[in-house]
């Protein structure tokens, strides 16, 4: 399961939200790579089309064994959602 949010700055900062579930082509369709390491999933980002910051390699985001929730490093967001003026 990936529950996908986005601000869109295009959409004057409006919330989307998305709860996918399915196979690793669910993942993979966000950017995602799933490898399995024993009893655990590593997930990592791969490199974007984004223009900027480009990142040029995967990075790992974290490893979650049976029964845990993971939640990629991001900036805090202020509330309410602004577009910049």
């Amino acid at each position: 399961m990936v529950h996908d949010v986005l601000a869109d700055e295009a959409d004057n900062y409006s919330l989307r939200t998305d709860v996918l579930t399915g196979g690793v082509s669910i993942a993979r369709s966000l950017g995602l790579w799933l490898a399995v390491e024993g009893s655990a999933v590593t997930v990592e980002r791969l490199p974007g089309r984004a223009a900027f910051p480009r990142a040029g390699a995967s990075t790992r985001l974290f490893t979650l064994a049976h029964g845990q929730v993971g939640r990629p490093p991001c900036p805090p967001l202020r509330w309410p959602l602004r577009a910049p003026t």
